[in-house]
C-alpha cells in the first residue's frame, strides 16, 4: 500500500511539474527590410505543430499583404524555448 501511494505521489508531482512548464514559441519573419515577430506561450504538450501552423499562416498573410506582386521573398523561422 505504501509503495503504491509513493508511486502515485511521484507521478502526480511529475505531472504537475511538467504541466506548469511554459513553452514560448516565436515566429520571426522577414520581407525586404521589414521584420515581423509573433510570440505565443503555451503550457501543454503538442503545441509545436500548432505554433508552426500559426507561423506558416503569418508567412502567408505577409505574402498576401506585402508581397502580392511577388517582388520579394518572405522567410519565417519558428523558434522555441522553455521559460
Amino acid at each position: 500500500m505504501h509503495k503504491n501511494l509513493s508511486k502515485t505521489l511521484i507521478i502526480f508531482f511529475a505531472a504537475v511539474s511538467f504541466s506548469s512548464c511554459v513553452k514560448t514559441f516565436t515566429c520571426e519573419c522577414t520581407y525586404k527590410d521589414s521584420n515581423f515577430t509573433y510570440s505565443t506561450e503555451e503550457n501543454y504538450v503538442g503545441t509545436k505543430k500548432k505554433a508552426q501552423s500559426d507561423c506558416d499562416n503569418m508567412k502567408d498573410d505577409i505574402n498576401y499583404g506585402y508581397n502580392s506582386l511577388g517582388t520579394g521573398t518572405v522567410s519565417c523561422t519558428l523558434r522555441a524555448g522553455l521559460e
